[in-house]
């Protein structure tokens, strides 16, 4: 099944995370969590596609009373001239519209999903910046506190040449 141009871009920016990501990752927890995400992430995307297939024929239901409601209810708009023909949805037209609403939300949970899944990946790398950037402020104060002048040590040191 070949992708659209916004699937495979999603898809190189998702890669492009992974990988840079990958770069930053330096402890075995870091990594576990790393492999957690990407397995949580593609167990929902298999749910989802299972559930679209078994559920498709309820959903597809749904979607026509939902089509229905919204061309027989209550207009919202000003009504129309009385020489403007509105006649109401033949059956194939209500089924093609539902299909199109049923396959239009299967891709938008599918997208969640995946925008979820880079969005813990950014979570992640933004935890372990933070860590770095932690372990590397105290690194720095451990470095000052630990420079002492041999004055203030009262450390004697030799005078002349050493051998």
């Amino acid at each position: 099944m070949s992708l659209s141009t916004s699937e495979s871009l999603h898809e190189v920016h998702r890669l492009a995370v992974q990988q840079n990501l990958t770069r930053a990752l330096r402890t075995s927890r870091d990594w576990a969590r790393f492999g957690e995400i990407g397995q949580e992430t593609q167990e929902r995307l298999a749910a989802e596609r299972e559930a679209f297939q078994q559920d498709y024929a309820k959903r597809l239901d749904v979607a026509r009373q939902v089509l229905l409601r919204e061309e027989n209810g209550r207009p919202l708009e000003p009504p129309k001239p009385t020489w403007v023909l509105s006649a109401p949805s033949d059956k194939e037209t209500l089924d093609q519209k539902a299909d199109r609403r049923v396959r239009t939300d299967h891709a938008r949970r599918l997208a969640a999903i995946q925008q979820d899944e880079l969005d813990q990946y950014k979570a992640l790398r933004e935890m372990i910046r933070s860590r770095d950037a932690l372990q590397g402020h105290a690194k720095e104060r451990f470095n000052l506190t630990n420079q002492q002048s041999p004055y203030l040590a009262n450390t004697r040191t030799r005078s002349g040449p050493t051998r």
